[in-house]
């Protein structure tokens, strides 16, 4: 579905399934049966977190290239986007292949909206470019992205090491920045104890 132009999406427990040299079935059980034990605390409370970006999954390189945040000096970006009145807590991570805002606020829509204008302003590119290409989910969905992303279930090689330490290192910026709070703590401690699970009781990191 679409929000103002940017797509919706819904993360399934189903999606979570790798197949082959993975682990196939008992794979996939394993990492829905982790989500869901650690995602149930904010899909209980209701709480209004969400992710929007662009990864290497709909966007093309040279869209991605323009929309780049150096991942070393993510500090000040992330603290224009906190500024924001309608973001009440942020983390931007950026890669190669993907820049995602995780946030909290208190409307989703007009949030997705700003993230938007942001990306645009900040770096020049026109929001019909990024309209094409953004990706917008919230609470459930947000969260188990987040798992996914930190797990490497979403990555352009599957189970790929260097994700984790690139997830950390966006979210410790965020935090003394000072730009996240009680529940995008929660998300990312959350999200690094799912990553070592999935790494540890799956073969997923064998072939990366």
């Amino acid at each position: 579905s679409n929000l103002g132009g940017v797509r919706t999406s819904v993360t399934r427990a189903s999606d979570c399934r790798v197949a082959g040299s993975q682990g196939g079935n008992l794979f996939g059980y394993r990492v829905r049966r982790c989500f869901d034990s650690l995602s149930s605390p904010f899909v209980r409370n209701s709480v209004e977190l969400l992710v929007t970006g662009i990864s290497h999954k709909r966007t093309p390189l040279d869209i991605r290239e323009r929309v780049y945040f150096d991942e070393n000096n993510l500090q000040t970006p992330v603290s224009e986007l906190f500024a924001r009145n309608s973001i009440e807590e942020a983390v931007l991570f950026s890669t190669c292949n993907r820049v995602e805002v995780y946030a909290r606020a208190e409307e989703f829509e007009i949030a997705c909206q700003s993230i938007m204008e942001f990306f645009s302003q900040y770096h020049e590119v026109p929001q019909s470019i990024l309209k094409e290409h953004c990706y917008a989910m919230k609470t459930k969905e947000a969260v188990r992205h987040a798992f996914r992303v930190a797990s490497a279930l979403d990555s352009m090689v599957i189970g790929e090491p260097q994700i984790l330490g690139q997830v950390k290192a966006a979210y410790r910026t965020a935090l003394e920045a000072g730009c996240t709070g009680v529940y995008l703590n929660q998300l990312f401690e959350k999200s690094f104890a799912v990553a070592k699970r999935v790494r540890t009781e799956t073969r997923i990191g064998e072939n990366a």
